[in-house]
């Protein structure tokens, strides 16, 4: 008998891809700085982005509004959004009611191209019949500085708006504190008024019975009751442009791809019997002897 075993192996290989989706999200936002302290607190602020009919709202906290007089026209063509053209000698933008600007108060604005120096050039004016001319230029001059209006006085700063060219935006602060007008034209100290007017604030670009305008267009008028410092009108020059924006949100998705292989080892054992029989035949002979 004999017995054979064989063992016969299989190997056979099982692939099994498992795709695993990972998804990563980024996120950053990016957000354009608000504007400055500075910029608070404003009793007056016409932007003029927003004019319904000729009112202009006024977005800081004194209760009145802007009024576009005498073919005072909002255009596009703003500093930042929109702005006001003066086209004739009468256009001035009032407020609803003068208000009182007391013994420290800050007027600024922006303008561009100024008109001929040939005639008084009026920014501000309060409304009262003797109120004065906190920013103005006189005849035949380009010196900026302030109307004392009951004693009909000029009070020179010094500084000039003689280099204030065509096609440009340039701005204009002025800071009344301590009976003085401290005069700044972009951001930059430029002179000094001995007078300081302490009674209303009511027109702008012009004298409100016309005939003094100043330029051709003017935006972002802000009146403060209080005397901003040189770093903060330096400050309101630099980032006049400033503007809370929305957020930026930026989203990455990766996806990742894993691949599993699975061996699987199959062994398969065979078991051979073999048996053999073998038949032995014996003959007797079987002799007699007589």
């Amino acid at each position: 008998t004999t017995t054979t075993t064989t063992t016969t192996t299989t190997t056979s290989t099982t692939t099994t891809t498992t795709t695993t989706t990972t998804t990563t999200t980024t996120t950053s936002t990016t957000t354009t700085p608000g504007c400055p302290s500075v910029f608070a607190g404003a009793s007056i602020y016409l932007s003029f982005d927003t004019v319904t009919g000729t009112s202009v709202p006024n977005e800081g906290t004194e209760g009145v509004t802007g009024n576009l007089m005498s073919s005072a026209t909002q255009t596009p063509s703003g500093l930042r959004g929109s702005a006001i053209t003066f086209p004739i000698g009468a256009s001035v933008v009032t407020l609803s009611s003068s208000v009182a600007i007391g013994s420290a108060w800050t007027m600024s604005a922006w303008v561009m191209d100024l008109k001929p120096n040939t005639g008084y050039r009026t920014l501000f004016r309060g409304l009262d019949p003797l109120a004065h001319h906190p920013v103005l230029t006189i005849p035949n001059s380009d010196i900026i500085g302030t109307w004392e209006n009951d004693v009909q006085i000029f009070h020179p700063s010094g500084g000039s708006v003689s280099g204030l060219g065509a096609g440009s935006w340039h701005h204009i602060t002025a800071v009344g504190t301590a009976d003085t007008t401290r005069f700044f034209i972009n951001g930059s100290f430029v002179g000094q008024a001995d007078f300081q007017s302490n009674t209303t604030i009511y027109a702008l670009g012009n004298f409100h019975g016309g005939g003094q305008p100043f330029a051709d267009y003017v935006d972002e008028f802000r009146v403060w009751l209080t005397a901003l410092s040189d770093s903060d009108v330096a400050e309101l020059h630099t980032a006049i442009l400033c503007s809370p924006q929305p957020s930026t949100t930026t989203t990455t998705t990766t996806t990742t791809t894993t691949t599993t292989t699975t061996t699987t080892t199959s062994t398969t054992t065979t078991t051979t019997t073999s048996t053999t029989t073998t038949t032995t035949t014996t003959t007797t002979t079987t002799t007699t002897t007589t």
